[in-house]
């Protein structure tokens, strides 16, 4: 039987890689990178722009592809999150405004919520949207059609009431029920709906953001003093209550 002569250092074995290298190609091909589609880096750039999160004007596009990746590379799933990051902050400085979301705690909190079994979007509106919509009125099982109005080919809808539910629940809202009692009986309403309620929260954000900015303004020109070192926390809130307002004008009224 014919053979060949080896060459020094020739062997029998077939060429293969290395194990690293076959787990590295695996790990590349059933986990690849996430491309972030222009439409969608525009929709989270303008939102974050509009909600006033801290830092999203610097953020490069694989800081963007990283969030959108964690929920399920869905844009309104990364708008419902930011709500709930607002929520924690807030809770977490004992703030009687909301406080100003940054780039680098969405990813830092977004990142350990990925270790839990968890979803904004049931926790959004089984905790904030139903709860707080019902006080006023409003029907659980419609409320819950048109939070989720993707589902329905209605995402403006669901966007618009998921936002309009974790806005009534806010603490610089405390009251609204019989302010929103007032505004129906004051115009004459006969049949009130969230239309009516969006229209009140809105007014009543413009309200709050003009009485945070004369309070603002009147400590800004006042001497130092040890007090003034909450001066940046009131700034927070100017630009979380600026970001609510924008996104009142946005999804209730559809200016961009």
């Amino acid at each position: 039987m014919p053979t060949h002569d080896r060459y020094p250092g020739e062997s029998d074995e077939p060429d293969r890689d290395s194990d690293e290298d076959v787990i590295k190609s695996i790990e590349k091909y059933l986990n690849p990178e996430p491309i972030l589609p222009k439409d969608d880096e525009k929709i989270i750039r303008d939102f974050f722009v509009r909600f006033n999160v801290k830092g999203a004007g610097a953020a490069g596009e694989e800081e963007l592809a990283t969030l959108w990746d964690r929920f399920s590379q869905s844009p309104s799933l990364l708008k419902d999150f930011s709500y709930i990051m607002m929520d924690v902050k807030t809770e977490l400085h004992l703030s009687a405004y909301p406080l100003q979301v940054t780039i680098d705690e969405l990813l830092e909190y977004s990142a350990e919520i990925q270790k839990m079994d968890f979803s904004p979007r049931p926790w959004l509106i089984d905790h904030d949207v139903i709860p707080n919509l019902k006080r006023f009125g409003f029907n659980e099982a419609k409320v819950r059609r048109n939070a989720y109005g993707e589902i329905y080919d209605k995402p403006r809808a669901g966007e618009a009431t998921r936002f309009l539910g974790w806005l009534a629940g806010q603490r610089f809202m405390a009251g609204l029920e019989t302010k929103y009692e007032e505004f129906i009986e004051e115009k004459g309403i006969i049949r009130p709906g969230v239309t009516h309620l969006a229209a009140l929260c809105t007014l009543e954000v413009l309200n709050n953001l003009d009485m945070l900015k004369k309070q603002q303004k009147r400590r800004l020109g006042n001497e130092w003093t040890i007090e003034s070192e909450s001066q940046p926390r009131y700034d927070d809130a100017v630009m979380a209550m600026e970001g609510i307002n924008n996104m009142c004008m946005n999804l209730f009224r559809g200016q961009k």
